[in-house]
């Protein structure tokens, strides 16, 4: 099972490949839709491998990236030069049965197979989703895997892996061990995953200097399966020793196969320390996919994960940073062409993990060009935007807490309920909000103030649909129910109009009157 030689990568719509074939595929710019062993959490795991290992490999050799090779034949050799040490391939093949020497992902140990004890029959397994049998994905299912599927469980375990337990530690990129390693990216419109890959390739050889520069990694160890790991303290690499696109390794596991020779199964073993020194880094790798602040990277918690007011804080201006590939590329910001941000994550937890998210926003020419510039002005609209959303979400909160607190009942159970009329208004506004931000920010300045009102007139009148359907389903005591529907409806409107609600929107409204008159 060497990935260099044995085709074992399958690909949607092609014939098996090897790990050549494929880089080369990606290279030549041929279609490379998906793979049938892919799961969607692990696509940006095998995204990113791809990346980094294509950029190590080519910087390895000398290679500018506007000559990559376009043959299978050449990227075993640049891939084969990254381990001149091991003549016999051992470092890319999935089953090596002597722990002293590296397997693919596998570092090697001196201690010998004793420590290794405990074993996973199924890829998925060692994977990092938290499964149970409460849960939509059960652990343990994938009986007749394929080596592709424990490929690809393999690389998301050792390149996402967080904190699983004592002696289980996770990857360094990422701020804390119950967080995850989110990933932000541009991507042309319509782009199959192959041609994410190249154009993630060739936008991060042209940041390279912007990536030394944000890395506390400055070294050269990159492949950091080679080197024995015992998982002592001692054995820990500090981040001046490993390169800035490393891939990283974070468990002690070995693959195997069973009596029959055909089936693969693992074997894994604690360790007593991370492999690279980097808890104090919160992060702070340099990353290209992950946003940062100045003291740590992005965590993305169930509740905000990629929501239209989580996803504008990180535009600008402000603490928060995109990285370096939702930048758009010289040829990029030319062509006028449309493209997508996307953003992905497995959102982890303590002893769980709640799920995997990805979001797509279609983004125009201009905002294409503005993605990732602190001073273009997209980022401060949006944060506008998002203010004012929540100023109309207050007076909605406050209106229904004033129409249940006049009931002279207990009424305290129904105030648990304001949150999810308040929530609807949040899934109204996220349905159409990055659309209407572009419309802004695209619009000449003259006519900005315009195409806000009438965004924000939207809003207001969604919520104050929101807020009469909350007047008739709230319970409330008969008698008294049209008084206290309009005394919050007094309450909504004060809000509304007053210093911390949304009065420019009726002065707007006054004057076009007033004009029309």
């Amino acid at each position: 099972m060497n990935l260099l030689d044995d085709p074992l990568i399958r690909i949607v719509g092609a014939a098996p490949a090897t790990l050549p074939d494929l880089c080369a595929r990606i290279a030549r710019g041929e279609a490379v839709p998906g793979f049938p062993a892919l799961r969607p959490h692990q696509r940006h795991a095998w995204h990113a491998f791809l990346v980094q290992l294509g950029l190590i490999a080519l910087e390895r050799a000398g290679v500018e990236v506007s000559q990559m090779p376009l043959d299978a034949d050449a990227w075993r050799d640049l891939l084969h030069g990254l381990t001149p040490d091991h003549p016999g391939d051992d470092p890319w093949r999935l089953v090596v049965d002597d722990t002293t020497v590296p397997a693919f992902m596998q570092p090697p140990t001196v201690n010998g197979e004793s420590s290794y004890k405990q074993r996973d029959d199924t890829p998925d397994d060692i994977d990092i989703l938290v499964a149970s049998r409460h849960h939509s994905i059960k652990a343990g299912a994938a009986r007749r895997a394929r080596p592709d599927d424990w490929l690809f469980a393999l690389i998301t375990l050792q390149t996402m892996g967080g904190y699983g337990g004592p002696g289980l530690y996770g990857v360094a990129r990422m701020n804390g061990g119950y967080s995850s390693r989110p990933a932000f990216s541009l991507v042309p419109a319509g782009a199959d995953f192959g041609a994410c890959v190249q154009r993630d390739i060739v936008a991060l050889h042209g940041q390279w200097a912007e990536l030394r520069r944000d890395s506390p990694f400055s070294g050269d160890a990159a492949l950091l399966w080679l080197d024995p790991w015992g998982g002592t303290k001692s054995e820990m690499l500090p981040p001046g020793g490993v390169h800035p696109l490393a891939i990283e390794i974070c468990r002690r596991i070995r693959l195997r196969t069973d009596e029959t020779g055909d089936g693969i199964f693992a074997i894994r073993a604690s360790s007593k320390a991370r492999r690279i020194a980097a808890a104090d880094l919160h992060g702070l790798t340099g990353d290209p996919w992950t946003p940062r602040s100045t003291d740590k990277v992005l965590h993305v918690s169930p509740g905000a994960a990629f929501q239209y007011d989580h996803i504008s804080t990180l535009l600008g201006p402000g603490d928060w940073r995109l990285p370096l590939l939702c930048h758009a590329t010289p040829d990029e910001k030319g062509s006028g062409a449309r493209m997508h941000l996307i953003a992905r994550a497995v959102i982890g937890g303590q002893g769980r993990t709640d799920g995997y998210r990805e979001r797509i926003i279609p983004l125009g020419a201009s905002s294409v060009r503005a993605l990732g510039v602190a001073d273009s002005g997209l980022g401060a609209i949006a944060r506008d935007r998002v203010d004012q959303v929540k100023k109309v979400q207050t007076a909605l909160r406050s209106a229904l807490y004033t129409f249940i607190a006049s009931d002279a009942g207990d009424s305290s159970a129904n105030f648990e309920h304001v949150r999810a009329w308040q929530n609807r208004l949040d899934e109204i506004v996220e349905d159409s909000f990055f659309d209407a931000l572009q419309t802004e920010f695209e619009a000449a300045e003259a006519d900005r103030s315009a195409v806000r009102h009438a965004w924000l007139r939207v809003v207001v009148d969604a919520a104050t649909a929101i807020f009469r359907d909350a007047m008739l389903a709230l319970p409330h005591h008969a008698a008294r129910r049209y008084r206290a529907r309009a005394q919050a409806e007094r309450r909504f409107q004060q809000r509304l109009r007053g210093p911390n609600g949304v009065p420019s929107l009726y002065h707007h409204e006054a004057d076009g009157e007033h004009d029309a008159a």
